[in-house]
């Protein structure tokens, strides 16, 4: 048990310590202190009562309706703009790739597709065609 720890479990007997939740970031009664990940990183600190039961809650499954109805939507909104991204950046790429492609010989093109199914780069394959020669 770290020192952060036995600080916070001796002084909960106390009752009432208020601190400063690394969940909500706001200054309320500590309920635990626990290990969570925010943004990628693992956190270890106090937790409010509010945030605790939350999580107790969504763990359980008895997550009202309304909260439900809000984290739907915020993750469709990130899947519509991811989808969005990827839609962008798969359209580029096909822009790229045929562009190249219709240069190429009837050889070249069976080299190209050959490299890219056996997973090549893009410019490893380039290179090896434009050395064989097979352009247009």
């Amino acid at each position: 048990m770290d020192s952060l720890e036995k600080y916070y479990n001796q002084s909960m007997l106390s009752g009432g310590l208020k601190d400063l939740c690394i969940h909500c970031e706001k200054l309320n009664v500590i309920k635990t202190i626990i290990s969570i990940q925010i943004n990628n990183k693992l956190q270890l600190g106090p937790v409010c009562e509010k945030c605790y039961f939350s999580q107790i809650q969504a763990e359980s499954g008895e997550i009202d309706r309304s909260q439900l109805q809000e984290v739907s939507q915020e993750v469709s909104s990130s899947v519509s703009e991811v989808a969005q991204e990827v839609k962008e950046t798969s359209q580029e790429v096909a822009k790229e790739v045929s562009s190249y492609t219709e240069g190429l010989t009837d050889q070249g093109l069976a080299v190209y597709n050959s490299m890219k199914r056996a997973g090549h780069d893009e410019q490893t394959i380039k290179e090896t065609i434009d050395d064989l020669g097979y352009k247009k």
